[in-house]
């Protein structure tokens, strides 16, 4: 009976406290274009969001992408230094910007190479996510930009581990690059940031969310791999959310990102503590406002009936659990198992099937 009773109390606990998924409010942000040889478009993520990728619209002699760790908030993309004046070519950074809740405690980390080559690596610390990675030219030839992608291997298959690796590549020995991992750390134990690899072999806006990433996870970044000419820009669509990637002809190459869930393990219901934590996404603060930045309202009379319908099925389940724990004890303990018990000569009794 008391193995019956300790299941039972074991299920209820994890019906109770169990995970649920955070959906995040993001916005893709455009810094201004630069047409300069050597210029830098800059791209900062508004107050009370963090950047977790970092991405260039370009077209023609690209420089690159990066996010230096002194300002980590700050997504950055350069024209090659080699561009005239009378050359019709620019590009603008892309930062992809997310509001977590204040109780995750995110902060945003960059790590770069320890050296720059033709093909080098960058790390996320633990316990931080990989959510982005960046390729920024070094020195040598120009223009001469492979891509960038999560993991160790640019794979076809459509999601794999990031190993929390961001790799960045030139095209060949006469190019020196510079890879970024783009990292994410929670201050908070109670939250989890799980992200995938994912890669689509295409051109322009085929990568999207929908078509690409793992069900219940988010796009948060879009890099690019070419094996075939040069590129041009790579970054992420806040409509979609879309991987948007292009070189010259528009010819395919391996457009791929990273998508992420965010999950928090509590209390269902009860009090928790962090039901308010997304108050300030139905409002627009001043520096957003000036800034021209404005995030969807939150339908609070939807999100009572999905908290209410949450609750309902919760307390189905608990009944439902000690139906089912009733019958067992009625089956199983209350009456023997479904033996009854026989008197024997020396008056010991036993059992045997009804």
């Amino acid at each position: 009976m008391k193995y019956t009773f300790a299941v039972l109390a074991l299920c209820i606990i994890l019906v109770v406290n169990s995970t649920k998924r955070i959906q995040l409010s993001c916005r893709a942000v455009q810094g201004s274009e630069v047409r300069g040889g050597g210029e830098i478009s800059r791209a900062k993520c508004p107050r009370r969001t963090t950047l977790v990728s970092c991405g260039i619209n370009g077209w023609h002699n690209i420089g690159g992408t990066i996010v230096r760790p002194s300002r980590d908030n700050v997504c950055e993309a350069e024209l090659s230094e080699d561009v005239t004046t009378t050359q019709p070519y620019g590009v603008a950074a892309v930062a992809n910007c997310c509001r977590f809740p204040i109780a995750a405690d995110a902060e945003s980390l960059t790590r770069l190479s320890s050296t720059a080559g033709r093909k080098v690596q960058a790390e996320c610390p633990k316990p931080s996510s990989l959510t982005g990675c960046t390729v920024d030219y070094d020195s040598g030839s120009t223009n001469n930009i492979k891509g960038s992608y999560a993991g160790k291997a640019i794979l076809k298959r459509d999601e794999r581990n990031t190993k929390n690796t961001c790799t960045a590549q030139a095209r060949d020995g006469s190019t020196d690059v510079i890879a970024g991992a783009q990292c994410i750390k929670l201050g908070n134990s109670k939250y989890n940031l799980e992200c995938k690899a994912v890669t689509k072999y295409g051109t322009r806006d085929d990568l999207t969310e929908a078509n690409t990433c793992p069900m219940g996870t988010q796009l948060l970044s879009c890099m690019t791999y070419s094996t075939t000419l040069t590129l041009d820009d790579w970054y992420i669509k806040s409509t979609g959310p879309t991987c948007y990637v292009q070189q010259d002809n528009y010819e395919n190459q391996y457009a791929n990102g990273v998508c992420c869930k965010l999950t928090k393990t509590g209390k269902k219901y009860g009090g928790d503590e962090d039901d308010e934590l997304f108050d300030y996404v139905i409002s627009v603060d001043e520096d957003d406002e000036e800034e021209g930045y404005m995030f969807v309202p939150v339908n609070q009379e939807m999100m009572s009936v999905a908290n209410n319908s949450t609750s309902m099925a919760l307390f189905a389940s608990v009944i439902l659990l000690l139906v089912i724990g009733f019958g067992l004890y009625k089956c199983c303990v209350g009456n023997n198992g479904g033996y009854k018990r026989l008197a024997t000569n020396d008056n010991d009794p036993l059992l045997t099937k009804v």
